[in-house]
C-alpha cells in the first residue's frame, strides 16, 4: 500500500479523478470520541491507481488544537487533589501529571473546511462503491455534516456476520489475525502510553494505524465478496437486509428522539425511594423471620446466592414441582408468593423497580437520562445489524430493545414541538408468518381469504372450550392466545404447563388437539426440524440463515437437541417478521429522506415509531400503513396494521 499525506489543496481534484476512474473507495474516519457529532481528527480515502492500493491520508488541524487543549482528565484530578489536600503545589503536580513529549516536529495540517467540497463529491457519487468496517458509524460523521453518502456498496462487518451470525467478534483487528495472521496492535495497547489519547499519538504512528485499517477493510472485501455475492439470493439478502437498512439505520440515529428528562428524572427519584422502601420491608421481615438471630452478616435483596440462603438454607421452602433444580429466579419467586410469602412477594417487587430505575438512573452508563444529549434533549440510539442471531435488530446505550411496557419509562420518549409520534406494529405478524410457510387451511382462513375467521376464536372453540369448559369465554380467549403464540416452537406438556399456569395433563391434551386441528402447520414444522438436521442450517423467505453447523445431532443430549431444534422453527418465524419490517422501513426511509418533517426514530421488535407533523398527518399516516401493508412479491399473507398518534410514547 502506498500512503500520500495531504497537507494542501493542490492535489484535492486528482483525488476525486483517481477513485472515480476506479470506481471505488474504501474508507475510514478518526474522531475525538465515538460520538459522531466530535471532531474529526483524520479521513482515509483508499482505493486503486494503476495496479497499486493508494490511501490519501488527510489529517486534520484538528490533531493540533486537541494536543493544545487542556487535559480535562488531568484539570479533573488537580481539581480533586486541592479539595483533598489543601492548595496545591507546582511540586505536587509533578507526582501525576506527565507532559507527552513529542519527538516529530510540529506539522500544519487542513481543516475540515479545505476538503469538505471533495469529501462531498466523492459521496455524493452514486457510480463510486463505498466500501467500509461498520460504515454506519463513520457514516453518521458525514451525514451530521449536511452530507450525502451514496451506494452504500460493502460493509465488511456486515459480510462478516451475514457469512457466520456466529462468530465470537466482528471487530475488524482479531478478524485480520483470524482470516490473514496478521497481529495488529489493538487501540488500547496503541494509546496505552499517551493516556488514551488518540491525538497524542506521533504523526507517523497515527498515520500508520489509520491507513492500515483500509488495506485490512479492502483486503476483506475481496475475501468475502465470492461468498456474499455467490447466489442471486445472498446478493439480494446482502444488498436490501444489510446494506440499504444500514442506509436507513443511519438516518435513524442521527435524527434521534426527544427525551422528556425533567419526566425521566423524576421516575428515577420515586424508584430510588421505593427502592429504599422495599429493602426497609424486606429487612425488617428477615429480623421477624429471627434469621438475624442466627447469622448476623446482612442480607442483600440483590444478591441471588443471599436470597438462595434464605429460602432454602433457612426457610426450608421446597422448590416449585414445575422446576428441575432449587432457583431465586422470577418462577421461583412466583411460586414462593402464590403460596403466601410476603417475602417473595417484596422480592419481586424489589426486582422490578430494579428494572425499571435501570432505565433512567443517570448514574448508569446504559440508560436514556445518561445517553440523552444534555444540549439538545435528543437521544441518538445506535442500532446493531450483527448482535442477534434471529435478524432482528438490537440497541445500545440504551437497549431500547428492552424498555418494558409498564412502569411509565415509554413516556420518557416524546414528539417535538408541533409533532406527534406515530407507533405502528403489525398485528399477529408471527402467525401471519406460520400462515405463509405452512399454508394451513385454518391460518389462511384467518389471514388469507376473504371472509377472515380469527384465529384465537377457532383455537377457543375448537381446543380450548372443550378441555375447560368452566372458563368463561374470557378466560378460555386468554388461553387461546397463549396457545397460539406458545405451542409451535416446540414446547413441551412441562413447559406448557409452566406458562399456562395449567396442568400437565391438561396441556398434553391441548398440545394433541393443537396438533391434530392445525395439522398442515404441525406438518411444517416437523419439515423444518428435518431439514436442519440434514443440511445444518435453515433459511427464511428472504435468504437469511442461521447455521448449525458442527452440531452432531445423534450425538447431543435429548435436552439440548430439542432446543436447537425450537431455535431453528423459532428463527424461520421471528427472522421473516423482522425482514418484513426491515424491507418496508427501507421504503419509508427512501420516500421521506429528504423530506425533513418525517423521520422514523425508533424500531423495537414489530413496532415501529415515527414523527410527524401534526397538521400533516392524515396524508402521511395513510402513505405508511400502505407501504407497511404493501405486498413485496416475497411474502405472500395480507398483512395488517395498527397504529396511534401519540405525544409520548407509551402503551
Amino acid at each position: 500500500m502506498k500512503i500520500y499525506k495531504i497537507k494542501s489543496t493542490n492535489k484535492l481534484n486528482s483525488i476525486y479523478s483517481i477513485i472515480n476512474n476506479s470506481g471505488f473507495v474504501v474508507f475510514d474516519i478518526e474522531s475525538e470520541s465515538l460520538d459522531f457529532k466530535s471532531r474529526i481528527q483524520s479521513i482515509q480515502l483508499a482505493t486503486k491507481y494503476k495496479k497499486d492500493f493508494v490511501c490519501f491520508y488527510i489529517p486534520f488541524e484538528t490533531i493540533n488544537e486537541m494536543r493544545d487543549e487542556p487535559d480535562q482528565e488531568l484539570l479533573d484530578k488537580e481539581d480533586a487533589k486541592m479539595l483533598k489536600d489543601g492548595q496545591l503545589t507546582a511540586f505536587d503536580t509533578k507526582e501525576y501529571i506527565v507532559p507527552v513529549v513529542f519527538k516529530e516536529p510540529r506539522e500544519e495540517f487542513l481543516h475540515w473546511e479545505d476538503v469538505e467540497d471533495l469529501i462531498r463529491s466523492i459521496f455524493s457519487d452514486d457510480s463510486i462503491k463505498k466500501v467500509a468496517h461498520n460504515m454506519k458509524f463513520d457514516a453518521k460523521f458525514l451525514l451530521h455534516r449536511s452530507m450525502e453518502v451514496n451506494n452504500w456498496h460493502f460493509d465488511t462487518q456486515l459480510a462478516l456476520w451475514q457469512t457466520n451470525e456466529k462468530r465470537y467478534s466482528y471487530e475488524l483487528k482479531p478478524t485480520v489475525k483470524r482470516f490473514f495472521d496478521i497481529d495488529t496492535p489493538s487501540w488500547k495497547k496503541i494509546t496505552n502510553k499517551v493516556r488514551g489519547k488518540y491525538f497524542n499519538l506521533e504523526y507517523s504512528v497515527q498515520q500508520k494505524y489509520a491507513c492500515d485499517d483500509c488495506l485490512y477493510t479492502y483486503m476483506l472485501w475481496q475475501k468475502l465478496s465470492p461468498e456474499i455475492f455467490e447466489t442471486e439470493k445472498t446478493r439480494f439478502f446482502f444488498k436490501e437486509q444489510m446494506m440499504h437498512v444500514a442506509k436507513t439505520l443511519a438516518d435513524m440515529e442521527v435524527y434521534g428522539i426527544c427525551v422528556d428528562t425533567d419526566y425521566a428524572l423524576r421516575k428515577h427519584k420515586i424508584y430510588a425511594y421505593r427502592l429504599e422502601i422495599l429493602n426497609d420491608i424486606f429487612q425488617a421481615m428477615v429480623t421477624k423471620s429471627g434469621y438475624y438471630n442466627k447469622v448476623k452478616e446482612k442480607l442483600s435483596i440483590s444478591s441471588d446466592d443471599d436470597m438462595f440462603l434464605l429460602f432454602y438454607g433457612y426457610l426450608k421452602y421446597k422448590k416449585s414441582p414445575m422446576a428441575k433444580e432449587k432457583q431465586v429466579d422470577k418462577f421461583a419467586m412466583k411460586y414462593f408468593d402464590g403460596r403466601g410469602s410476603r417475602l417473595a412477594k417484596c422480592v419481586l417487587l424489589y426486582r422490578k423497580v430494579v428494572g425499571l430505575n435501570k432505565f433512567v438512573d443517570p448514574s448508569l452508563k446504559g440508560s436514556i437520562t445518561f445517553n440523552t444529549d444534555k444540549e439538545t434533549g435528543i437521544l441518538h440510539p445506535h442500532f446493531n445489524q450483527h448482535k442477534t442471531k434471529m435478524h432482528r435488530l438490537s440497541s445500545d446505550d440504551p437497549n431500547t430493545q428492552n424498555i418494558p411496557r409498564g412502569g411509565h419509562i415509554r413516556q420518557c420518549f416524546v414528539a417535538s414541538d408541533d409533532y406527534v409520534l406515530m407507533p405502528v406494529d403489525y398485528s399477529q405478524i408471527e402467525l401471519r408468518c406460520f400462515a405463509h410457510y405452512s399454508k394451513d387451511r385454518h391460518f389462511l382462513n384467518a389471514y388469507a381469504s376473504d371472509n377472515p375467521i380469527d384465529i384465537h376464536e377457532q383455537t377457543r372453540r375448537s381446543i380450548i372450550a372443550p378441555l375447560f369448559p368452566d372458563l368463561d369465554g374470557v378466560e378460555q380467549r386468554t388461553l387461546a392466545k397463549n396457545c397460539n403464540f406458545g405451542i409451535w416452537y416446540g414446547i413441551s406438556p412441562w413447559g406448557l404447563a409452566k406458562q399456562l399456569g395449567i396442568g400437565e395433563s391438561k396441556a398434553t391434551a391441548i398440545l394433541s388437539q393443537a396438533f391434530g386441528y392445525y395439522k398442515e402447520n404441525k406438518a411444517w414444522v416437523e419439515k423444518v426440524k428435518r431439514f436442519v438436521v440434514d443440511n445444518g442450517y435453515v433459511a427464511n423467505c428472504y435468504g437469511g440463515k442461521r447455521r448449525f453447523y458442527n452440531v452432531e445431532w445423534n450425538e447431543i443430549d435429548r435436552g439440548l437437541k430439542e432446543y436447537y431444534l425450537r431455535e431453528a422453527v423459532h428463527f424461520v418465524i421471528s427472522s421473516t417478521a423482522a425482514c418484513i419490517l426491515k424491507n418496508r422501513m427501507n421504503i419509508i426511509g427512501d420516500k421521506y429522506r429528504y423530506d425533513p418533517d418525517v423521520n422514523m426514530i425508533l424500531q423495537v421488535h414489530d413496532e415501529l415509531i415515527i414523527e410527524l407533523p401534526k397538521d400533516k398527518n392524515n396524508v402521511v399516516v395513510k402513505d405508511i400503513c400502505n407501504i407497511l401493508e404493501e405486498p413485496d412479491g416475497i411474502f405472500n399473507v395480507p398483512l395488517k396494521v395498527d397504529y396511534k398518534l401519540l405525544d409520548a410514547w407509551k402503551k
